[in-house]
């Protein structure tokens, strides 16, 4: 089963002020993050015209896939640069963590729980699920990256 949960948490005395080009008047500057959940999660970089011919190159990390692929749908207003999806040791059957590049990307349904399989260039195939070990075991599979431009 796959669990949708929090992993980057924030501490007050993590708290910095952040100057206006690196953020909207809303953004909070964290000097770090505590990650207590072991799922997979996206590093992405990706570059965005910050004013008229300039560009700037931003790294995101998030845990949901839907928040990923929201990212990929608005690649219309930013270029994204590379993937990598960031593995824990129990999916990897490593004893740490490992960060490859992400490939492709499938959702589908097993016993009524959505899962997702995480498609490597290596070719490695990855599921939280320890059952699932390729795309094809999922009932209603859909690839969500990369997005299909049909």
């Amino acid at each position: 089963m796959t669990l949708h949960t929090t992993t980057f948490i924030t501490e007050e005395d993590g708290r910095m002020d952040i100057p206006a080009i690196f953020g909207k008047d809303d953004s909070i500057c964290w000097s770090y993050v505590i990650q207590t959940e072991f799922l997979p999660w996206f590093y992405c970089l990706y570059s965005e015209e910050f004013e008229k011919g300039v560009i700037k190159k931003n790294m995101i990390s998030m845990i949901h896939p839907d928040q990923f692929v929201g990212l990929l749908e608005a690649e219309n207003v930013i270029e994204l640069l590379d993937v990598q999806v960031v593995l824990p040791g129990h999916m990897t059957k490593e004893e740490r963590w490992v960060m490859r590049p992400l490939t492709s990307m499938w959702e589908g349904q097993v016993d009524g729980y959505t899962e997702y399989v995480y498609v490597t260039s290596d070719g490695k195939r990855f599921s939280t699920s320890r059952e699932i070990t390729d795309e094809n075991q999922l009932d209603d599979r859909q690839m969500l990256f990369p997005l299909s431009t049909s």
